[in-house]
């Protein structure tokens, strides 16, 4: 008989060895875990859930004397001007209108833009040039789906890019240039699949006004901007075989497919006179970020949101969030929580002021808590562990599972299942016992519900109704419930439950559309809402093991790659969920 044993550990890359900084590239040192096996066995490793900060770049960055790519604006109101771009790890740089206008501008392109996010920074490079409002803005076609420019100018006749930034084999060619032109669907392909060999500038023309298409804008899709899977290299020798990278690769442990949310959306709405078009109004839940990791009912008006340690207080009658508080080591809220771990689990007693919070250490953060104008303040009371909460014979919470994550508060789901109460099954000290039970599918609780969920919480002025979280969506739930005297804890008692309805979170309610007319009459204008991204990426990669050559793992190199083999950058802390397992050798 083959017997298997299985150890999961927990890395930050907070608490790696560091190259230069960059969280991407990091050394654990895994001696003191004692992963090892005896000579007749085999050991395997996974990589089991990765959290990606928003840091991971995805175009790469060039050293800050190099330009990655220029613009050129034709405006016979002024010399034509030249303006130099650099795109960097760590800065923000669009100086403002000046009388001599500003010609050198720097800015990261993080994992997560999208090709409107781009957009929106070259139009402030471009608004640079002028004292009041631009005349001059990048858009892209409603029905093309393609870039072009708008011209509200008639001294304008040009804008201008020099392709020879972005064509392989050209003077002052770069990668990083080239992915973002291509995402901007600028051809920068010498090919005669693509409309013969790539110009040396490509030129949008103005003039009177209106709108042009470009001489060198082919691609017509180019709004699905590719995120490639970014692979998880490490320095072990893998029963694996990849290509990757041009050549046999044995050492690719993971591949982390990239899941994003965009949030920018272009609509059109014809205004009929008076000032421009109102903002929309905001959903509810309106400023709560998207993938939150977890959240709690305070009162029935206030829920708590944790998302990469800050909390969010969302007011429900009010619809407004408060903007994020650190917490953790070395701040002023919460300092018992060590930084650099992932919220699991926040829940709370229903007749409690205590809020209890389960992060990846295993351990378990007791907080009581006031209220006072609807703002928190907690008092620290003590640290547990997962199983004295979840696993001994008198917790309140029987049946839950004692390693790995529970995604949610108060429904407590992961992946898609969640931990049920049959209505009347307790133990020896009548708290209920839970068992993992499939809900989403027909015939199941919850039809429609979407699995993985980020986090989710029972109101704790009623607790047949409630909200689970994905990403930028939100999900209306009414529960079931059964009575036991002796359990009082919110949540632990729920039977079942259904979908009630679902909508998406208003991330950023800022609207910027173009100017309209006040005698306008009849107009239909394009109203452009842009609002961040998702802020991180947790993605369960599941647990396919691959074979390790060696007997034991004492120093464990990561890094992060895209598919085409460039290594990516990040300035904030990485989490990797990863399991070995010993096997007796066949």
């Amino acid at each position: 008989m083959t017997s298997v044993n299985t150890q999961r550990i927990h890395l930050n890359t907070n608490d790696a060895e560091l190259v230069d900084g960059n969280h991407a590239n990091a050394t654990f040192n895994l001696a003191k875990a004692n992963l090892q096996c005896l000579c007749n066995q085999e050991l395997s490793i996974s990589l089991v859930k990765a959290v990606l900060p928003i840091t991971i770049d995805a175009f790469g960055y060039n050293d800050d004397d190099t330009v990655a790519f220029t613009m050129k604006i034709i405006d016979s109101s002024f010399t034509d001007q030249i303006l130099k771009c650099f795109i960097t790890k760590d800065t923000y740089d669009i100086p403002p209108y000046a009388a001599t206008r500003p010609t050198v501008f720097k800015f990261p392109v993080s994992y997560l833009e999208s090709p409107l996010s781009i957009q929106d920074i070259l139009n402030k490079i471009l608004a640079s040039q002028y004292s009041g409002s631009s005349n001059i803005s990048l858009i892209i076609l409603k029905d093309s789906k393609r870039t072009a420019v708008q011209f509200d100018s008639g001294t304008i006749t040009e804008l201008v890019f020099d392709n020879s930034y972005v064509v392989k084999g050209r003077t002052n060619y770069n990668k990083p240039a080239q992915r973002l032109f291509t995402a901007l669907g600028i051809n920068t392909y010498d090919g005669e699949d693509v409309g013969g060999l790539v110009p040396t500038e490509t030129i949008f023309k103005g003039g009177n006004g209106g709108i042009d298409s470009g001489t060198n804008v082919f691609f017509q899709y180019q709004l699905s901007l590719y995120h490639p899977p970014i692979n998880l290299v490490s320095n072990l020798m893998l029963d694996s075989a990849s290509s990757n990278g041009g050549g046999a690769r044995n050492n690719i442990l993971a591949g982390i497919q990239i899941d994003v949310e965009d949030q920018s959306r272009v609509m059109e709405c014809t205004h009929i006179g008076g000032d421009a078009p109102p903002d929309p109004s905001p959903s509810i839940f309106n400023g709560v970020p998207a993938d939150t990791n977890s959240a709690i009912s305070l009162t029935g008006n206030l829920i708590m949101f944790i998302k990469d340690y800050k909390y969010y207080i969302h007011n429900i009658s009010a619809n407004t969030t408060d903007v994020g508080v650190d917490f953790g080591a070395a701040t002023s809220i919460l300092t018992e929580i060590p930084t650099g771990l992932v919220s699991w689990m926040t829940m709370r007693l229903l007749a409690s002021d205590q809020i209890r919070m389960l992060f990846s250490d295993g351990n378990v953060y007791l907080f009581s808590f006031t209220i006072s104008n609807n703002i928190p303040t907690f008092t620290f009371d003590l640290t547990t562990t997962q199983f004295n909460v979840f696993g001994g014979t008198g917790s309140y919470s029987v049946g839950l599972p004692l390693s790995g994550e529970i995604d949610t508060g108060g429904f407590n789901a992961e992946s898609n299942q969640w931990y049920k109460w049959d209505g009347t099954t307790t133990n020896a000290g009548g708290n209920c016992v839970l068992t993992a039970s499939t809900y989403g599918g027909v015939g199941q609780d919850f039809v429609g519900l979407a699995s993985d969920l980020d986090s989710a919480y029972v109101d704790i002025s009623d607790a047949t109704k409630g909200y689970a979280f994905k990403g930028s969506n939100y999900y209306e739930l009414s529960f079931t419930n059964g009575v036991n005297a002796t359990e009082a804890t919110l949540g632990r008692v729920i039977t079942g439950g259904t979908l009630v309805s679902s909508g998406t979170i208003t991330v950023s309610s800022s609207v910027s559309s173009p100017s309209v007319s006040s005698s306008a009459t009849g107009t239909t204008v394009l109203v452009s809402k842009s609002s961040s991204l998702i802020n991180h990426i947790n993605h369960s990669v599941g647990n396919s093991h691959k074979i390790v050559s060696a007997n034991s793992v004492s120093n464990l190199t990561l890094i992060l790659e895209n598919d085409s083999g460039g290594e990516k950058y990040s300035d904030s802390n990485i989490y990797y969920e990863i399991e070995f397992k010993t096997y007796d050798s066949i």
